[in-house]
């Protein structure tokens, strides 16, 4: 385990050096937790911390691992790491082409 981040009273969330990424929940009358939700990463993970500013009231992940950064919110559906990549690549591409213009690149 690489990082922890409390994220309410019962609710604690996991990073591991292998890219694995957990919620769990403690159960009600004992010691135990439930797993909730996990994802796996391409990368090592580095960081956990979590922001209450989503329009829905629900808590934002952030989750920083060895060379990316992902924000991740309950109830959105499962993660990609393809689709992730393409949606950075084309938030992206727009500033290195305007670095290449300014031979910043």
């Amino acid at each position: 385990i690489l990082a922890v981040n409390k994220l309410s009273n019962n609710m604690v969330a996991v990073g591991t050096h292998s890219g694995l990424c957990c919620v769990y929940q403690k159960r009600q009358g004992d010691n135990s937790c439930q797993l909730l939700w996990k994802v796996q990463l391409p990368y090592s993970i580095h960081g956990l911390s979590h922001v209450n500013v989503s329009p829905s009231g629900q808590p934002y992940l952030l989750v920083t691992t060895r060379y990316t950064f992902h924000v991740f919110q309950r109830n959105v559906p499962k993660y990609s790491a393809d689709t992730a990549k393409r949606r950075i690549e084309k938030l992206i591409s727009p500033r290195q082409d305007a670095n290449e213009l300014l031979n910043l690149a």
